[in-house]
């Protein structure tokens, strides 16, 4: 129990060198070390200490589409107080007799490959060599590694262990790490290995470990700070549906528990980089409605929601939900930014008023907060939009100019603020520029009704550039649908494009693939024109007739669509 004690001083102290030298060597190699309770406990402490230890995210950003919060673990004195007499009481794990057993072998697969241990001390050299070979395994270990290794021993008794799990306890309390290739598995010295490499082993021993806890002892208080620090482990490692999966465990298992608010956040981004949209904001909405947690993770849940309302083009929707956000942000550390980010929902929904009562609301937070540079852009654009005679809108204008120049939206939180940037230039004529912003939306724009809208513009400015074959492949990624016009649009347009590039062949696949999913009477117009055209091109001058009468040539049945289709004339394809 003092030894538990010890460990989570070491642990709020930062002393990573002191955890993993010696108790996490006991934690995971001595099963009579500790009572089961506390081993358990060790083992979350230990995994979580290790993985910060090793985390390239020194400060928090909460509005990073790309970085999940975990917050810190502290006990409550009072709770342990109540625990003690039931951890002095508990019985403890005695050790066996020397037995080794390869309980499940499994090729290739350390982490896989289970055994049953019970050894006196023992060299870790020569623990280690016995241990993999038995494995059926191959060992290599460099001189380095065998200078540190030298002198050490150890005891094992552990009655049911991954074998990856028992090398990371060996090697890194000796101040080593082991990788595999193949079926060669090699005990290396730091000094041998990049930074990333050695970043890389370690980060998977911490995820062995996080796992080892969260199966043994899954009732732990622990438990909850330890799921969210492995999904961030995961997600940090470009592995968001296995990060999902312990997100939606702590969410099923403990619905009520003190990391609620961070754990729905996080499910939150996790759902969103997947594209499940209306799940993840189902989770952001969670998380705004949970009790306690930390007051900023709420103000950015909310300010997540309202993005990807934005987003799928519910803009009323979008606006209410952020109203309430700013708020619960006064006073906060996240106040200028919920504040800028109502103004840029504001203005992206064409209401300059709105976006610049907003600025002004809040102007000395802002002028030099967090976000000035993007409230500055804001303020200028709105002024821009909102003036009416000809030399304001030239002064405004260039107050848009010299605002862009010091403005970053890849920096900010959601597409639309590209979206913005590229439509004020559009305003002032900035082509290029506009067509860079609109390239730099899509990057950063999830599939909604917003990247499409997006990819509409940008295909006109590759199109008014003559970069046909580059508007072609733009249109050709829209996602279409029955009831989506802005799909039916793109579709027409890629078709257009193809007939402009003379590949009718294209042209017509995709008229009629668009006829067969739509059956308005304005679209099957506009494909039956512009079949027509490519029937003309290709010298199919009966095909070309039919098309422009209103049927589709090959002998097909004419279409059942609106009368008025029959009234298009024949001599050129248009109405």
């Amino acid at each position: 129990v003092a030894r538990y004690g010890e460990a989570r001083c070491l642990s709020a102290l930062k002393k990573h060198q002191g955890l993993q030298a010696d108790l996490l060597r006991r934690a995971i190699l001595d099963e009579t070390e500790f009572l089961p309770t506390v081993r358990g406990e060790m083992l979350h402490l230990i995994g979580r200490d290790l993985w910060r230890e090793q985390s390239n995210v020194a400060v928090t950003d909460l509005l990073d589409d790309q970085t999940l919060v975990v917050p810190e673990w502290s006990a409550d004195p009072g709770r342990l107080l109540d625990e003690l007499p039931l951890l002095i009481h508990e019985t403890p794990v005695k050790a066996g007799p020397t037995e080794f057993r390869v309980m499940n072998l499994k090729a290739e697969s350390p982490e896989e490959t289970i055994v049953r241990l019970n050894c006196g001390t023992t060299r870790c050299e020569l623990l280690l060599r016995n241990l993999v070979r038995c494995c059926k395994y191959e060992i290599e270990i460099s001189e380095q590694a065998a200078q540190a290794l030298s002198g050490r021993t150890q005891q094992v008794h552990v009655t049911e262990q991954n074998l990856a799990l028992l090398l990371d306890g060996i090697t890194i309390s000796a101040g080593v790490a082991w990788t595999r290739n193949g079926a060669v598995i090699s005990i290396l010295h730091p000094e041998e290995m990049s930074p990333d490499e050695l970043r890389r082993s370690r980060l998977a021993a911490a995820e062995r470990i996080l796992r080892a806890a969260i199966m043994e002892i899954p009732g732990s208080l622990q438990a909850g700070h330890s799921r969210l620090a492995l999904s961030t482990l995961l997600f940090e490692q470009k592995r968001a549906t296995d990060a999902l999966q312990f997100l939606q465990v702590q969410m099923e298992t403990s619905p009520r528990s003190i990391v609620e608010t961070e754990a729905a956040f996080n499910l939150g981004k996790c759902l969103m980089l997947l594209n499940q949209r209306d799940e993840a904001i189902e989770a952001f909405l969670r998380s705004i409605d949970s009790s306690g947690g930390l007051a900023d993770v709420r103000i950015a849940a909310y300010i997540f929601h309202s993005r990807m309302l934005l987003e799928d083009n519910h803009g009323k929707r979008a606006i209410q939900s952020m109203m309430r956000g700013l708020s619960m942000s006064d006073g906060s550390s996240l106040e200028p930014l919920a504040a800028i980010h109502l103004a840029s929902l504001y203005l992206s929904l064409g209401n300059a008023q709105g976006c610049n009562t907003v600025l002004m609301e809040r102007r000395d937070s802002l002028v030099d907060g967090p976000g000035r540079q993007g409230a500055a852009f804001l303020s200028a654009l709105s002024r821009f939009r909102a003036a009416v005679l000809a030399d304001r809108r030239e002064r405004e204008g260039a107050a848009v100019v010299s605002a862009l120049t010091e403005f970053d939206a890849a920096k900010y939180c959601g597409g639309h603020w590209a979206v913005l940037v590229a439509s004020a230039c559009e305003e002032l004529g900035l082509s290029q520029e506009s067509a860079e912003a609109y390239s730099l939306a899509l990057r950063k724009l999830p599939q909604s009704q917003l990247r499409n809208e997006t990819v509409l513009k940008l295909a006109s400015h590759y199109q008014a550039d003559n970069q046909l074959e580059k508007a072609r492949v733009l249109l050709a990624t829209l996602s279409s649908s029955e009831t989506d016009q802005l799909a039916v649009q793109a579709r027409l347009r890629s078709a257009e494009l193809a007939l402009e590039q003379r590949k009718p062949d294209e042209a017509i696949s995709v008229c009629r693939l668009l006829m067969e999913s739509d059956k308005t009477s304005k679209t099957q117009r506009a494909s039956l024109r512009i079949m027509g055209q490519a029937y003309e091109l290709k010298k199919d001058h009966q095909a070309a007739i039919y098309c422009f009468s209103g049927m589709l040539p090959d002998s097909e049945s004419p279409l059942e669509a609106d009368p008025d289709l029959n009234n298009l004339e024949t001599t050129g394809g248009h109405e």
